[in-house]
């Protein structure tokens, strides 16, 4: 019963972090991007659009973290009270490890796509975790910079009463981190993703502009045609009124004698 407790307690904090989460990132990746941000009004607005999802998110986030610890821990357990074979316990524990250090990876990316792009959820963890393959080595950079930061911070690399770590923690550790991580991130949406959408947009313009161009020129071809033709039929005509006026031209007057004879003249 404590333990559900403890774990429920654990969850509602960890959990409803997914909209801050998202309204933080937002600020930091307008900030990284060297872009104006209303700290307040625009976390708000990227909070409350991204509420839904972010919930879920975070949902799915600590559930996987929590299984994985706990996943170590029983194979760190079972391993040294012999319950399994010592080289099973340790090629479990380097399975998870490497599925924890490849979903930290995969949180890089994850809230930064969230504000940046409209996707399903299927599709963010999809793109996260091929960002996570292909950029693993420097995203274990990060991860590790970061690590350094907050450990430093609440004296664990120079030993100090680690309450003190909490204020500046709170003012500069947190922002530090998130700026460190957006300032990474965004760049390989835009390498990777914001460019081909760039590319995708400027061919269609092309087609677009081609086809206008394909428009114009037989608008113009028809413009021509229906010159010839109204020339053909205006000559056509001049030429009828013309002979029309050949035939008149010439007959006179009609004038009736007094024999009662029509004569023209």
């Amino acid at each position: 019963m404590k333990f559900v407790l403890l774990t429920v307690m654990m969850c509602v904090p960890m959990i409803t972090t997914g909209p801050a989460q998202a309204g933080f990132t937002y600020i930091l990746r307008n900030y990284s991007r060297e872009e104006h941000a209303f700290i307040w009004g625009d976390f708000k607005d990227a909070a409350i659009s991204n509420l839904k999802q972010s919930l879920i998110v975070s949902t799915i986030n600590f559930l996987v973290t929590f299984l994985t610890l706990l996943s170590i821990r029983a194979y760190w357990i079972l391993t040294d009270i012999g319950q399994i074979p010592g080289l099973l316990g340790l090629a479990g524990l380097a399975v998870m490890f490497m599925m924890l250090m490849l979903f930290a990876c995969m949180n890089i990316y994850i809230y930064p796509l969230m504000v940046t792009f409209e996707l399903t959820l299927k599709q963010l963890y999809k793109n996260s975790l091929i960002f996570a393959i292909i950029k693993f080595i420097p995203n274990m950079g990060i991860l590790l910079l970061n690590a350094f930061i907050v450990f430093f911070t609440f004296g664990l690399i120079i030993p100090f009463n680690p309450l003190v770590g909490f204020v500046p923690y709170i003012f500069l550790t947190l922002s530090l981190t998130g700026f460190i991580t957006n300032f990474y991130a965004y760049p390989k949406l835009r390498k990777y993703i914001l460019s081909r959408l760039d590319d995708e947009d400027e061919d269609d313009d092309d087609d677009e502009d081609d086809e206008d161009d394909e428009d114009n020129e037989d608008d113009e071809y028809e413009d021509e045609d229906a010159d010839e033709d109204e020339e053909d039929g205006n000559n056509g005509h001049t030429q009828d009124v013309n002979g029309l006026m050949d035939i008149n031209h010439g007959t006179g007057v009609a004038v009736e004698d007094e024999d009662g004879i029509r004569r023209y003249y």
